[in-house]
């Protein structure tokens, strides 16, 4: 009689779930680019990432901070966790940086203001030896890649 009660309490619970048919899955993710002209990717780790990571990693949410650098550039790249909204968390990102351009090395470019991005996927980095023609350039993730990659549209490309 208790299983029986179980069962049918389980049936009617089940029933009145709410589901959502698109769930957000994909976590606010907001990138910053500077640039150091003619500094190691040493030096731009020390005088450029170091600062503005410090001031970032304040900031709440902040699940992930990836950071990419190399001759004269950094890409500080932060995912949030998937409550957070990505409007206010870029907001946040924008006042942090903001408060430490006074840290950052004179010669320092002032930083690409953040993009929120919605993708999961955002960029795809090719580099090689050989020199391209400017269209071939925008084949080689297709040729090389076996075609799993498609180039619709790029916000910035760095050549």
């Amino acid at each position: 009689m208790l299983i029986a009660f179980l069962v049918t309490l389980g049936v009617f619970s089940y029933r009145g779930l709410a589901v959502d048919l698109f769930p957000k899955a994909d976590p606010a993710t907001v990138n910053v680019n500077v640039q150091l002209p003619g500094a190691t990717p040493e030096e731009v780790v020390t005088g450029v990432v170091l600062p503005l990571e410090d001031a970032i990693s304040s900031v709440s949410g902040i699940d992930e901070i990836n950071v990419y650098s190399s001759e004269g550039f950094a890409d500080i790249t932060c995912t949030f966790v998937l409550e957070r909204d990505i409007e206010g968390a870029a907001q946040d990102i924008r006042e942090k940086v903001a408060g430490a351009i006074d840290r950052l090395p004179r010669e320092t470019l002032p930083p690409v203001s953040p993009n929120s991005i919605r993708s999961p996927i955002r960029s795809l980095r090719c580099w090689s030896a050989d020199r391209f023609r400017a269209g071939s350039l925008r084949k080689l993730p297709t040729s090389r890649c076996g075609g799993r990659f498609r180039l619709s549209t790029a916000s910035e490309a760095w050549i």
